[in-house]
């Protein structure tokens, strides 16, 4: 047994589900951290838009757990637990996907363990995670609208969101690339992402920073009406 980590993004329509979502934010990750095989976890909400917008969406959030093993997460995907979230949401997608580069640190710690036997053909996940300081903010978030709206260009970017555990201070990014050479490209020599980028590390804007490269596992439920099964 490895480990192996998960995403599921849950799609949430009209008030009386987007109300329960938003209460779970509050209410969950306590429960969620007695999960049995949990060894990290977090609810994510996300942005307007294509995810990277500064209003909050209430319509869509995400939840990451890291597992002691994908037997462990098949358990919580059969739990009472998740079958009510499940149930109180009106789609559902999931990814499982294991580490392979980490930089950085989550929380003052990172939960990911590096697997050696990586998938050389499977398409790329990346995770980054930052702590805004809390004056350097806006000069972030003014770069944010033009490095989204370029990133739906790319042919390369199967799925990218914005997502957080705080608005505007604790950012997480979550992308899908066909490949790491493409992912590369985009990240460090695009003119709008790569300079951006460089500007917030050399300018000292984070207060906490974490950049994780994974490999796609499995892909299974829907999105945006989509069948996302056929990812790998």
């Amino acid at each position: 047994m490895s480990q192996v980590t998960s995403i599921t993004f849950f799609k949430y329509k009209g008030f009386k589900q987007k109300w329960k979502a938003l209460k779970n934010m509050g209410l969950l990750p306590k429960e969620l951290r007695k999960v049995e095989g949990s060894i990290f976890t977090k609810l994510l909400g996300s942005g307007g838009g294509t995810g990277f917008g500064v209003a909050p969406n209430f319509g869509v959030y995400g939840l990451l757990h890291v597992w002691e093993s994908k037997e462990k997460a098949e358990l919580f995907f059969k739990s009472d637990l998740y079958q009510t979230l499940k149930n109180e949401s009106s789609e559902q997608w999931t990814t499982f996907f294991k580490c392979y580069k980490k930089i950085g640190a989550w929380d003052k710690q990172m939960p990911f363990i590096i697997d050696e036997e990586r998938d050389m053909n499977a398409p790329i996940v990346v995770i980054t995670r930052a702590s805004i300081k809390l004056w350097r903010t806006i000069p972030f978030w003014r770069r944010v609208p033009a490095i989204s709206k370029f990133i739906l260009t790319k042919d390369a970017n199967i799925f990218s969101v914005g997502v957080g555990e705080i608005p505007w201070i604790y950012q997480v990014t979550f992308s899908i690339w066909k490949s790491e050479e493409e992912m590369i490209q985009f990240a460090h020599k695009d003119k709008h992402h790569g300079e951006a980028a460089k500007i917030s590390l050399d300018k000292n804007w984070f207060k906490e920073y974490m950049f994780n490269r994974f490999y796609l596992v499995e892909s299974r439920g829907t999105w945006e009406g989509k069948e996302m099964d056929d990812l790998i």
